[in-house]
């Protein structure tokens, strides 16, 4: 009966030591699963960076459509600007100021400003040069017209004081 329980030990014993797996066995194992693992966590990481990526190109895009739209909005507002620049009679803008030499002036200033926006191709041409030239003595001989008649003005005014003064003065006495 020893025999008999001794043999049966040995041969679970054996048995045993054949279903077990050896070392490299087993470290083989988990290295895959180390490196099954670590794949799985750089698909993630690299997932999450495409994620990033693809954000990032979207904010782009709509800053790009965003800046675009302001640019041509920008566009728009300076062509309706120049359009009442140049296009608005300066007769219907200042005739009905109250202070006309005040008035003259600023029409003056816009019609200068108008210029500005028409484009010439050849700024050396002779005939705009001379064109501008007499402009520009017809703004300054008016300006000085202008400053003459307000001189003029305040004289009369003060002199019109004075006769009020003068004429008070008379009734009092």
């Amino acid at each position: 009966m020893k025999k008999i329980v001794l043999f049966s030990l040995l041969a679970i014993s054996v048995l045993s030591f054949a279903s077990e797996k050896s070392a490299e066995q087993i470290m083989d194992e988990l290295r895959e699963k180390i490196t099954k693992r670590e794949e799985a966590k750089l698909r993630e990481e690299q997932e999450k960076l495409r994620r990033e990526e693809e954000v990032r190109k979207e904010k782009e895009l709509l800053e790009a459509k965003q800046k675009e739209a302001d640019e041509r909005e920008a566009m728009k507002l300076l062509k309706e600007k120049r359009r009442q620049i140049i296009d608005e009679p300066l007769e219907e803008k200042y005739i009905r100021g109250t202070d006309k030499a005040n008035s003259y002036e600023k029409a003056l200033v816009t019609a200068e400003s108008r210029m500005s926006f028409k484009e010439v191709k050849n700024n050396e041409d002779p005939v705009v040069k001379k064109y501008r030239m007499n402009i520009s003595k017809k703004y300054n001989d008016t300006n000085e017209e202008i400053q003459k008649n307000l001189a003029e003005k305040e004289k009369i005014e003060g002199q019109l004081k004075a006769l009020d003064e003068l004429e008070a003065k008379v009734k009092n006495w």
